[in-house]
């Protein structure tokens, strides 16, 4: 302890008896804990400034640190608080000391002498607060999170944590992913003197998440740090070696990875040991709260949706700015149809930080919300989900009818479908129905390709109770294809190929059955938009663009001008020329005719769009030859 104010060291035995009387007076009381509400304190500083932890607790800041001291306890903790305070506080950071012995007078002098520049608040205006009782022991230290007000770590008396108090701040600005200034406190926490290899660990930590994988793991090798080794391993994708240096270590950190690395790797089995194991030497929460965090995500793959709630909450409980648990449990509550808790718990995550998958989920859950609350227009689904259930119900039973025309280009629909998963396993959940939702919202976005609206998909494969081995039926192919009036479904899948997941899409032409299209590409699991975008690009151009329309004159309205059967849903443009097609002789093989011979008669050029025809002018027709009704027409790129 630091002894360089003079003035009040001379008092050190009196001071000593107060506290002993206080702490005395106070044992049998309550403390602080963890995920409580931190003490609302009204009252102004010994300088006179106004302080409410109300108002502080809503300001832009990162953390708020509320220091119960005293001058014979805490003189340097109180010291080491200001030399953090003054790079970051104000603007990251904020600081109210509340000093529970010393008087106003004696706190001035310190602070002055000192230049402390936080808040301090004297014992004179604290001792009618309802929560002195909950102060045993000096120092006492709460992290409370901005804008929820809610403790998130308690550190007390002359433990280890507190006398390494920058370190456990650089910890929590680590775990809402502040890696300069988590850094830049870690500098000050080894200046300080704090345990060098308690910091080291969370530099390497802090190195790992920013994807500078080299220098935490020589940050961790220093200190032979076996879950900081195992961290750098799972982060390069090397889960073999993750399983390698775990081993059978009681490192529950090192475990924790071990059965995260199982789950990539396919082997759940191995996984549920190890996170059992784990549970044997977990020392700081965040650590705890991956634990939990994967728990979840396990119970959540085996259908036991409101037991994965419960863990993801137990994992957010030890770790309010663990995001990927908030986005686990907003996913599983979007799950259960709970979209009102799903979008809070999305919102709460958002708030944490920048995220990608919770910037989706919440994006689509908000979009579902509207949805939902649209009355109208879930009269209008409805509707619409009882006539095609009723359609496809007939066509099942009459088995199937032929197509009239089969020489038309049908309308450029798309269903996305469910495929078969493969059994991969995602850190986050619902990531394949981001990727899904994401797809299908910019390829419809393009205005190239529609996409059979996923509200009524949904309660249309429900309503016929269709899983994916009867979607796998091409008969159950062909009547969806028509009952939608969509050319093609898309059914996405997932495999993993070297622990990373790899997606498979496969479309499908609803009349022949056959396969179009297919392409696998990898997913990045932290950034699923960017493999949404790359596929959603891919099937523009296969299926949008040079793409051969063929149709029929529908309509005509003078030697001039005709309607053709074909529109803006089929990907038709203002200003396409089509040629007017006449048959000639037909082609016979075995006494049977297959075709007729064609010959280009004319030109169409498009004027007039609408969603299901176009009005076109007519040009260059060959001596004699007049539009007629049902004649044919193609693009003219085609030919």
């Amino acid at each position: 302890m630091l002894h360089r104010f003079h003035l009040l060291t001379k008092n050190l035995k009196l001071n000593a008896l107060f506290v002993m009387l206080l702490l005395l007076s106070v044992h049998s009381f309550a403390q602080f804990e963890k995920n409580a509400p931190c003490p609302v304190i009204v009252a102004e500083d010994i300088f006179g400034n106004p302080v409410n932890t109300e108002d502080i607790i809503n300001r832009d800041r990162n953390l708020v640190i509320l220091f119960f001291f005293s001058l014979d306890t805490s003189e340097e903790l109180a010291l080491r608080l200001d030399n953090m305070n003054r790079s970051l506080g104000g603007i990251e950071l904020e600081i109210v000391a509340l000093g529970l012995v010393e008087d106003a007078d004696a706190l001035k002098s310190f602070a002055e002498e000192m230049g402390i520049q936080y808040y301090i608040v004297s014992r004179e205006l604290l001792e009618n607060a309802e929560w002195r009782s909950m102060v045993d022991v000096l120092p006492t230290t709460l992290f409370v999170v901005p804008g929820e007000g809610i403790i998130e770590r308690v550190l007390r008396g002359d433990h280890p944590r507190h006398r390494n108090i920058l370190a456990q701040v650089a910890e929590n600005f680590y775990q809402q992913r502040i890696n300069d200034s988590a850094l830049r406190i870690a500098d000050q926490a080894i200046e300080q003197g704090e345990d060098v290899t308690e910091v080291k660990e969370i530099r390497g930590f802090i190195l790992a998440s920013e994807g500078k994988l080299d220098d935490a793991e020589a940050e961790f090798g220093a200190i032979g740090s076996t879950q900081g080794l195992a961290q750098v391993a799972y982060e390069r994708g090397e889960y073999n070696r993750v399983l390698e240096l775990a081993g059978d270590t009681q490192d529950g950190y090192a475990q924790t990875l071990k059965g995260q690395a199982q789950l990539k790797l396919g082997d759940i089995d191995g996984a549920k040991d190890s996170l059992q194991r784990a549970e044997s030497d977990l020392a700081r929460d965040w650590q705890r709260a991956e634990l939990e965090n994967t728990r979840g995500r396990v119970i959540h793959e085996t259908g036991e949706v409101d037991v994965a709630v419960e863990t993801y909450r137990r994992a957010v409980a030890l770790d309010p700015y663990n995001v990927k648990a908030l986005s686990n449990e907003g996913s599983a509550l979007r799950d259960q149809g709970k979209l009102e808790e799903a979008e809070v718990v999305l919102q709460r995550a958002a708030n944490v930080r920048e995220d990608e998958m919770v910037t989706s989920l919440l994006q689509q859950v908000q979009q579902q919300l509207q949805e939902a609350n649209d009355l109208e227009r879930r009269r209008i689904i409805q509707a619409q989900i009882n006539d095609l259930s009723t359609r496809y119900a007939s066509m099942q039973e009459a088995g199937l009818t032929e197509r009239t025309d089969d020489w038309s280009t049908r309308p450029l629909i798309m269903a996305l479908l469910p495929g078969n998963q493969g059994g991969v396993f995602f850190e986050r959940a619902g990531t394949d129905v981001v990727v899904q939702r994401a797809l299908e919202q910019q390829l419809q976005m393009s205005g190239s390709v529609q996409i059979v609206e996923r509200a009524m998909l949904d309660l249309l494969l429900q309503e016929l109770n269709l899983g994916s081995s009867e979607l796998a039926n091409p008969d159950t192919q062909r009547r969806l294809g028509r009952v939608l009036s969509a050319g093609m479904l898309a059914f996405l899948e997932y495999s993993r190929v070297g622990g990373e997941p790899t997606l498979f899409i496969r479309v499908v032409d609803t009349e022949t059955t056959g396969i179009v299209w297919q392409q696998s590409m990898p997913l990045n699991e932290r950034q699923p938009l960017e493999t949404a975008t790359t596929l959603a690009g891919e099937m523009q151009s296969t299926f949008a663009e040079d793409r051969t329309l063929q149709g029929l004159v529908a309509e005509v309205l003078d030697d001039n001008q005709v309607i053709i059967n074909l529109g803006q849903m089929h990907g038709v443009q203002t200003g396409q020329t089509f040629i007017l097609l006449e048959d000639g002789a037909p082609i016979e093989v075995g006494g049977r005719v297959i075709a007729h011979r064609q010959r280009p008669v004319g030109r169409l050029t498009v004027d007039v769009l609408d969603q299901n025809y176009a009005i076109c002018t007519v040009h260059d027709l060959r001596d004699g030859i007049l539009p007629q009704h049902e004649m044919k027409i193609k693009s003219e790129l085609a030919l």
